[in-house]
């Protein structure tokens, strides 16, 4: 009997040790998925996936006649964020031009005007915007589309040397340069409400701002940029407006590792400079409203990927001796300022891009920067 009893308990231990153990290889599974999921390459979903059941496309651009497309086509015309109607030539269009070095850079000398469209999808931050020639000479049914579809106007000037227009204009030989992506160009505001240009009304006539944003660069054109300008002439300052989306590289890394390196390299760069170099950390709507946005925004991860760049990133740079500016931060300030959650909506033009006003606020903070570093002009 004793033996029997001996027999049932030790099966029954067995049992349990076997059953621990799956326990455990299932619990280390799960946390192994985690951390790959974490550190995936593929990109992250930057919303949930609709049903297309509803047959609304991602942009939802407003139906063109096929009349009214001919004479876009005819105009040289392009519609962004709407799957190229048109057909325009990528990286040869009213704005940009082939470049061997950059793969494209801005024409010197143009205007385009740009009207960003209706949609009818529901929180669509991201939307359709058509670009023309200078005041082109539209058709009634053309003008009639664009009075009826559109909810901004507004209009990009490059200068003579290919630099987005700053203004008031200035001529010193006290010169900040300014590099970056499409939120340092300014797409969405007129050449007098970019961030360079609020950012030269701040500092006065004693100091150039040079606005060598150009849309879609990534870290390598950004910085052969700097590098090119900076050998080529005197700068008391660089100033390099960050945008989240510059460190999302597609390796296994997070953010923030892909992020120094990029500091990395325009440390190298930083001797050039007297007066230093300041980073500024752009971070798109969905992060900066995550509160309200939530999955209708980003996912989780990708918002914790953001946090996690912007709570190592002050440390990287300070490393490099760069000053360093949080956007999300100061912008998070201003909304218990004034008193709503909603404020912060008022600082974007689109998901990423800033509005006038949020331009403003970028500015201010800049400005307190170059100020401590004696380049505050005399604001």
């Amino acid at each position: 009997m004793n033996d029997d009893r001996s027999t049932k308990l030790a099966f029954l231990l067995g049992v349990g040790a076997t059953l621990a153990l799956a326990a455990a290889l299932t619990a280390l599974a799960g946390w192994t998925v985690g951390l790959r999921d974490l550190l995936r390459t593929e990109p992250l979903a930057s919303a949930p996936e609709d049903d297309d059941s509803d047959g609304v496309d991602e942009h939802d651009l407003p139906e063109l006649e096929p009349g009214t497309l001919r004479e876009l086509v005819d105009l040289g015309a392009v519609i962004e964020n709407a799957e190229n109607p048109t057909g325009a030539v990528e990286h040869d269009t009213l704005l940009v031009r082939p470049d061997a070095g950059r793969g494209y850079a801005l024409r010197a000398g143009v205007r385009v005007d740009a009207y960003m469209l209706s949609t009818g999808q529901a929180l669509n931050l991201d939307p359709p915007v058509l670009h023309l020639p200078p005041e082109a000479p539209m058709s009634p049914d053309l003008r009639a589309y664009v009075g009826r579809n559109a909810r901004l106007h507004y209009s990009y000037g490059v200068d003579h040397l290919g630099f987005r227009r700053t203004l008031p204009e200035v001529e010193s030989t006290r010169k900040i340069l300014m590099v970056g992506d499409s939120v340092l160009f300014g797409v969405g505001v007129d050449d007098d409400a970019t961030l360079a240009s609020a950012l030269q009304a701040q500092v006065g006539s004693a100091v150039q701002i040079v606005n060598a944003g150009v849309g879609g660069y990534g870290p390598d054109q950004i910085y052969a940029v700097a590098e090119e300008l900076s050998s080529r002439g005197r700068y008391e300052s660089l100033v390099y407006i960050a945008c989240q989306n510059d460190f999302e590289d597609g390796s296994a890394e997070t953010y923030l590792a892909s992020a120094e390196r990029v500091l990395e390299r325009l440390a190298g760069l930083a001797p050039r400079f007297e007066a230093g170099v300041t980073v500024l950390l752009v971070t798109a709507m969905e992060h900066t409203l995550y509160d309200v946005l939530r999955e209708r925004g980003w996912t989780p991860l990708e918002n914790d990927l953001t946090s996690h760049l912007r709570s190592g990133l002050p440390a990287s740079a300070a490393r490099h001796g760069f000053s360093y500016v949080d956007w999300a931060e100061f912008a998070e300030r201003t909304s218990l300022l004034h008193g709503t959650l909603f404020h912060r909506f008022a600082l974007y033009v689109d998901h990423v891009h800033l509005s006038p006003l949020g331009n403003r606020l970028a500015a201010r903070e800049l400005h307190r920067v170059l100020a401590r570093r004696g380049l505050g002009g005399g604001r």
